[in-house]
């Protein structure tokens, strides 16, 4: 993100020497903005307005528009300066987390148990559904006293949504275990929508004391 006053260099859009879009040089590149006028040239109204197909990227193209009155159709204008915000898009997270008993020691994986000795695994779910890609998401998770923190597994994560608890196997290591606080590490979770969000799965299993 960034947030800045630009140089006096941005003219009409019905300039023609030289034509529309005016620039300015970006840090990096941006794919959303906003633009305003903030001062005035000469007595001569008008606002800033983005100008292009493109008008974000490495740079920033715009121009300053008027309104026209009658007998008066010009849209040229002195040079301004403009201010801009400019930023990534921003993404919309959600987390969903279930368990399920794997296996106890009385009825193995027959029909399991939440009784002392019975393996629980733990499901974290996040969702994406924003237009902007998450950066070094991570969830953490306080357990119980009643789980033997000695036993916590090493989180992994999968991609895509969460299957069937019992059946999820596989997946990278990526997280880590401190006392009973476990931390999955997504890393990434890329943009997505409300239709079609971008789903990553975590998961970790533990004993009951």
């Amino acid at each position: 993100m960034a947030v800045n006053y630009g140089d006096n260099k941005i003219e009409g859009v019905g300039n023609s020497n030289p034509p529309p879009p005016y620039t300015y040089i970006l840090d990096t590149e941006y794919t959303a903005g906003v633009v305003t006028k903030e001062a005035e040239n000469g007595g001569q109204g008008g606002w800033a307005v983005l100008y292009g197909n493109e008008p974000l990227g490495v740079t920033l193209d715009m121009g300053i528009d008027e309104e026209t009155v009658a007998y008066d159709t010009t849209r040229t204008h002195i040079k301004e300066e403009v201010a801009y915000w400019v930023f990534e898009p921003m993404p919309v997270m959600a987390i969903s987390k279930r368990s399920c008993v794997i296996d106890d020691p009385v009825n193995d994986t027959a029909n399991p148990k939440r009784i002392p000795g019975a393996t629980v695994r733990y499901v974290l779910e996040v969702n994406n559904t924003g237009p902007g890609p998450a950066g070094d998401a991570k969830a953490e998770d306080n357990l119980s006293q009643m789980l033997d923190a000695a036993t916590i597994t090493k989180p992994k994560v999968l991609a895509g949504g969460c299957r069937d608890c019992k059946s999820l196997s596989g997946g990278s290591e990526s997280g880590e275990v401190n006392g009973s606080t476990v931390t999955v590490d997504f890393g990434t979770v890329d943009a997505g929508s409300s239709t079609t969000p971008t789903q990553e799965c975590g998961y970790f299993d533990v004993e009951i004391k």
